[in-house]
């Protein structure tokens, strides 16, 4: 069975402060224990970065460390 887990990141730009883009990502997974897995070790390993919100906030992380998390989540089958 395939899991998918959808995220989005923008607004639809109803306002004159709106974001200038509107962007769905989506990955698909095998089996969601490596995932799961992979997400509670980044959040261990880098929590005084991340904090202890319940989303890992790209634009509150550290560039070298969403790279760091998505390298792991490219190998993941």
């Amino acid at each position: 069975m395939n899991y998918i887990y959808i995220d989005e990141s923008g607004d639809l730009g109803e306002k004159p402060s709106s974001s200038k883009y509107f962007v769905i990502g989506a990955i698909m997974v095998d089996n969601p224990k490596y995932l799961n897995r992979l997400i509670k070790n980044a959040r261990r390993k880098y929590n005084n970065i991340i904090g202890r919100d319940v989303e890992i906030k790209g634009n509150k992380t550290n560039r070298q460390v969403i790279k760091k998390i998505l390298r792991k989540v490219n190998n993941i089958d």
